[in-house]
């Protein structure tokens, strides 16, 4: 019977583990923004009420729309149904980006505003996901 010793790792784990590290970083402060709006819009507070009536929207629907985030973010941060998390969270902004663009606000600040938040979102996973990068290649 003959041992084989496999050598260690070659540097492509470190640049893994640095991409994973980038994409926990960046995942954890737009998950980070986007629980802070969430816990915003389910306390429903005058700041709040007020953004959503200049947008049209009505107030009332503020906590339900927190709500919603907070359940797609749990997906999010839950490793096995991360990707569909990211999914409902994509919708979510899509419609944010909606609401922007009805109300004629500005491009790049308001309404291209979520889309960044979507792209740091689907970047960070592909950094920490072996499914996404499957998906998406390499």
């Amino acid at each position: 019977m003959t041992l084989t010793q496999t050598a260690a790792a070659p540097a492509t784990n470190d640049i893994s583990r640095k991409a994973r590290r980038v994409g926990t970083i960046i995942g954890g402060l737009v998950v980070a923004f986007l629980t802070i709006d969430a816990v915003a819009h389910l306390l429903n507070g005058e700041t709040s009420r007020k953004g959503f009536l200049e947008l049209c929207v009505p107030a009332h629907l503020g906590p339900i729309s927190g709500i919603a985030m907070l359940i797609f973010l749990a997906l999010l941060l839950f490793r096995p149904t991360a990707v569909i998390g990211a999914i409902f969270v994509t919708g979510y902004l899509s419609s944010v980006v909606s609401v922007h663009l009805i109300n004629e606000n500005p491009i790049f600040s308001h309404v291209l505003f979520p889309v960044y938040l979507g792209i740091l979102l689907w970047t960070a996973l592909y950094l920490r996901d072996e499914r996404v990068r499957a998906i998406v290649g390499r």
